[in-house]
């Protein structure tokens, strides 16, 4: 089975020692109590590609409230949104090494 251009959804909390993403989706400091983000990678399947989002969100050491949306992109391009941020080194690099692309982040306040 070929692999597939998969984007996800995370929502983040932002807990003390929480750091700025280096990426080019988050250029400041998030303020607020949590954070939401769209993830892209390559892989085979749904699976493959919640368990490539998770492994990467808990490598960097982020408290994940929620993986949701899961799913193959459609296309190889990012959300629109997102377009701004993501770079085509990063799809390519994605695509050679099945990595995990962030994209856009989002910080919110609960009121």
């Amino acid at each position: 089975m070929r692999r597939r251009f998969f984007t996800g959804c995370a929502d983040l909390a932002i807990l003390s020692g929480f750091t700025r993403p280096q990426n080019h989706g988050c250029r400041n400091p998030l303020d607020g109590d949590g954070a939401f983000v769209r993830l892209y990678t390559f892989a085979r399947s749904t699976h493959e590609a919640q368990t490539r989002f998770m492994d990467y969100l808990t490598e960097h050491q982020y408290k994940v409230l929620e993986l949701t949306e899961v799913a193959p992109n459609g296309s190889n391009k990012p959300w629109p949104m997102d377009d701004m941020f993501i770079m085509e080194e990063d799809i390519v690099k994605a695509r050679q090494n099945g990595s995990v692309v962030l994209g856009w982040f989002m910080g919110y306040a609960n009121t």
